[in-house]
């Protein structure tokens, strides 16, 4: 095993040191040449129990079978590997220096270096594509050796000639990069780091060691002593024991003190008013009553969602909830998508923009408001220090935690995301608490112009920096010296107006950021309303300066405060400027130096001047960067991430009540350990569907030994005692969902009353060729190798006419909208599909999504149609055996899901297929390919 220290327990397993200064995952795998990853007998993988009898052993069975996935992961991006550039491959040439040391042991005989990237391209400005934490692999030949038919380099058996290498840190467009190898003593490679005249070539394999790393790092932490012992909710998943908490609510609810009880009923009335059903209702009020009783042990709990039974929907309720209690929530999920979803989701009580203003959205936070109102009132009629405080939700409690490179794509250019997406809310608060620019610079700024405008309206004009449209009027020197001064007066009304407005806006902009996203103990009520009370008046000194210029408008910025109660003053200084005075223009000014006088008395008591003011930074100076996250993050409520972004460093020493993870039985368990590990959590919900696909590993060797399995599907295996089930769908018309619902959930589910109207999908059902559910058994087709996969021409012709024929419904029902999910399980079908499609002249109304199984997982369309491809007389149909594939496949449709096969490969090839064409017939949804249509197109 390349570079592990390891020794044999008295079970006989492998059990790694965590001693040494190697035992990091990127000191472990830069130790590996090409031999060890392009070899799947490197680690001795053992299987991975569904029980264990400690924490020390629970976390020692994922080590090596982890090892091995990011081997044969690492190994699958060598191959892929290509593309990236004008070569035709993802190869650079490049430059090493400033070569040194910067770990070794002795009882190691690999030292780790450290050395600089330089581009060595014609051009020396010509930037390197890498990115922090990129592996790339180092190559001395002069250019590796490319097999154009296998798509990867074709001399990795020599591995002499190769060295991993990690990038340490990679600016945007920079030439430069600094990278981290880890080299074995005495070898040429080392011998030739050392020599400027060696040339070298790296190969960017497109992968990042991140995620891997922190859940390596998240198994390393919870192996200590010292964390172990705080890491309650972990201690339940070890084995099935006595149960720690039922999943109902009732014997809890007799343990509740009267303001628990109090607050269950007051739920109980918001899920009615969300309109959730009585098993929705049951997660919500069961993991709060979890979290209010004291006596109640950490726990897991554990929430099946089969598809189309408002999981999103209750997870919704449950959040906004968590969120109003304060109890602090992370909510996570396997990628960004899932994260996402639920979050657009939680947008609904957060009015922001006009987008966000659609009345069901504005009843959705009417009711929320209420919720909280009513959770207040009961808690003020008895003794709220025994119960848990009630606030709505803020933008300031929500935090969207990730990566600009990852995030950037989806949060930009949404006005929601943006205001809670951690590096954009850090933006805004630096630039709003800028001493200079920020909110008090403002501050200084409108003081300073309410007494000194005139002598900087001259300073402008009389150094050339009046660009404005005021600028003609102050350089009419040829005029006469009366008619020079009128316009000289209205330059600089313009330019005080202009100067007025501006500042308003930058002071509006800076004041909706402080207010809104900077933590509440960093801006209390009063500081609060006097910065509010400042906005107000600059509002209403711009709204008392009439567009019209006054005849004396520099008196205006002029007038000292003891001549505003001498209304004779106003009318010698209008009389001295030469204007026809009048009560009104006596009145406006009257009117603006009032206004004037209780601004600068507003300003000069430096409202939000001294945001973050502590003894050591009594002026409240500019925060640093890493500090305002710190604080943002640590003052949030609800912390919304991906389960890798929960291993982040800002995340080493965050502490939640409850955390959430979302579609959790994708997520192999030694991801979950991520956030399971975390300390002081006193539940853990875990929401998924162990029916549906789970997650992609790449290592068969590490496959065969559990690791695919989420800790979602063990523990269902295990009956853990706290499981709750969604048992009502609201997607499949009941032609559709019966048989995934008596295949794959037992006949649990019961359909909703949208999908039982007998309106519900009739327009399509009843106008389409094969009616909403059906098996067209495509017989005389055939599938064909590809070197990527399989694809079945037949089945292509024919998904392409059943389109044209949704197409032509749409016409004749005047259809505006309908929305179309092509399926196939194989990658080159996907693309035919594509091919054919994007051919045909489509009517407007129909929006055609083609994907694979895994990428509609999670998703729904109006029409769904399956190609399953595989067609041949030996039988065989692959992964297409897998139930939890055809489960995904044929339940994301709301009004047609027909199925495209052949028939007699199917059921001869998977017991599964053989009941689904078995039951299709029962229910005369089984069709031949006859439609003479149909074979005209085959035909041509």
């Amino acid at each position: 095993m390349a570079g592990l220290e390891e020794s044999k327990c008295a079970e006989g397993r492998t059990v790694f040191s965590s001693k040494s200064k190697f035992d990091t995952l990127q000191s472990r795998v830069l130790k590996w040449n090409t031999d060890d990853i392009t070899s799947s007998t490197l680690f001795k993988v053992e299987c991975i129990p569904e029980e264990f009898s400690s924490m020390e052993e629970y976390l020692e069975a994922f080590r090596v079978p982890f090892l091995e996935e990011v081997r044969a992961t690492l190994h699958q991006a060598l191959e892929k590997s290509t593309n990236q550039d004008n070569d035709g491959h993802a190869i650079f040439p490049v430059q090493l220096s400033k070569l040194m040391i910067c770990m070794s042991a002795k009882n190691e005989d690999h030292s780790m270096w450290k050395f600089r990237l330089h581009s060595s391209r014609a051009s020396q400005r010509s930037a390197l594509p890498f990115r922090t934490s990129d592996l790339l692999l180092l190559c001395s030949e002069e250019l590796p050796e490319w097999n154009a038919e296998r798509e990867c380099l074709a001399n990795l058996q020599a591995p002499q000639k190769f060295l991993l290498v990690y990038v340490n840190n990679a600016k945007e467009e920079s030439s430069v990069v600094s990278a981290t190898a880890c080299v074995q003593a005495g070898s040429p490679m080392l011998e030739k780091m050392t020599m400027a005249s060696t040339s070298w070539h790296a190969v960017l394999l497109g992968l990042s060691l991140i995620p891997a790393e922190r859940i390596w790092n998240s198994i390393i932490k919870a192996s200590s002593s010292g964390r172990a012992s705080k890491m309650f909710v972990m201690q339940d998943v070890l084995q099935i024991t006595q149960q720690v908490v039922p999943a109902g609510t009732n014997s809890l609810a007799l343990r509740q003190t009267p303001n628990g009880v109090g607050t269950l009923e007051r739920v109980e009335e918001y899920c009615t008013s969300r309109r959730l059903n009585d098993s929705q209702r049951d997660v919500v009020k069961s993991a709060l009553a979890g979290l209010l009783t004291p006596d109640v042990k950490s726990h897991v709990r554990m929430v099946q969602g089969p598809p189309g039974t408002g999981k999103t929907a209750m997870l919704v309720t449950l959040i906004s909830v968590l969120g109003c209690l304060q109890y602090r929530t992370l909510i996570s999920a396997p990628t960004n998508a899932a994260v996402l979803e639920v979050f657009k989701r939680m947008m609904s009580f957060f009015p922001v923009g006009q987008s966000y203003k659609e009345e069901s959205l504005v009843s959705q936070q009417e009711i929320f408001s209420s919720f909280c109102a009513r959770v207040r009132n009961s808690q003020s009629k008895t003794d709220s220090t025994s119960c848990q405080q009630c606030s709505p939700i803020e933008l300031r409690d929500v935090v969207l935690v990730g990566s600009v490179r990852g995030m950037d794509g989806v949060v930009k250019g949404n006005a929601l995301m943006e205001k809670v997406f951690l590096p954009y809310r850090i933006q805004r608060l630096t630039a709003a608490l800028s001493p200079a620019t920020g909110w008090k610079g403002y501050v200084q700024l409108v003081e300073t112009f309410l007494t000194d405008s005139p002598a900087q309206f001259a300073w402008y004009y009389w150094y050339g920096n009046c660009t404005k449209d005021y600028d003609q009027f102050g350089k009419r020197m040829e005029i006469d010296s009366e008619k020079q001064e009128v316009a000289q007066n209205t330059a600089f009304w313009m330019f005080a107006r202009e100067r007025m407005i501006e500042m308003q806006a930058r002071m509006e902009e800076h004041l909706l950021v402080l207010l809104s996203e900077l933590p509440k103990c960093h801006i209390d009520v009063t500081t609060s309303k006097a910065m509010t009370m400042t906005f107000e008046l600059m509002n209403s000194i711009i709204n008392a300066m009439p567009l019209q210029p006054p005849v004396d408008a520099t008196s205006w910025f002029s007038t000292p405060a003891v001549n505003i109660t001498a209304p004779e003053r106003i009318i010698a200084d209008l009389s001295l400027s030469g204007g026809q005075t009048s009560s009104i223009d006596i009145v406006s000014k009257l009117n603006f130096l009032r206004i004037r006088e209780a601004l600068l008395e507003a300003l000069a008591s430096r409202p939000g001047c001294t945001l973050l003011a502590t003894e050591q930074n009594p002026q409240g100076r500019e925060p640093k960067d890493e500090w305002l996250r710190s604080q943002c993050f640590k003052n949030a409520t609800l912390v919304f991430c991906t389960v890798s972004a929960a291993g982040s460093p800002l995340m080493a020493t965050a502490t939640f009540e409850c955390a959430i993870i979302d579609e959790a039985s994708q997520l192999v368990e030694a991801g979950s350990i991520v956030v399971s590990g975390m300390r002081d959590l006193k539940q853990l919900i875990l929401v998924g569907d162990h029916k549906q696909l789970p997650g992609t590993v790449i290592s068969k060797v590490a496959e065969k030994s559990g690791y695919s399995r989420s800790l979602f599907e063990r523990l269902q295996n295990l009956r853990h005692s706290c499981r709750h089930m969604l048992n009502c769908q609201y997607r499949m018309m009941p032609e559709i969902s019966h048989f995934p619902n008596s295949q794959f959930y037992e006949s649990e589910l019961k359909d909703g009353p949208n999908v039982l109207a007998s309106d519900y999908g009739m327009e399509f059902a009843n106008a389409s060729p094969y009616g909403a559910y059906a098996f067209i058994d495509c017989g005389t087709g055939a599938e064909v190798a590809q070197p990527k996969g399989w694809s079945n021409p037949q089945e292509v012709a024919v998904v392409t006419k059943l389109v044209i024929c949704l197409g032509k419904v749409c016409a004749e029902r005047k259809i505006k909208s309908l929305s179309v999910g092509v399926i196939s399980p194989y990658a080159m079908q996907v693309e035919a599909l594509k091919q054919s499609l994007v051919q045909q002249r489509l009517n407007s109304a129909l929006d055609v999504e083609v994907k694979s199984v895994d990428g509609f997982q999670g998703n729904e369309r109006d029409v769904i149609i399956f190609s399953a491809v595989r067609a041949n007389q030996s039988k065989l149909i692959g992964f297409l055996n897998d139930s939890r594939r055809l489960n995904v496949a044929i339940t994301r449709g709301r009004y047609c899901v027909w199925i495209v096969g052949n028939a007699e490969t199917l059921s001869g090839g998977g017991e599964i297929w053989k009941k689904l064409i078995t039951d299709a017939k029962a229910r005369k949804c089984f069709h031949e390919f006859t439609d003479q249509d149909l074979k005209v197109v085959i035909d041509v």
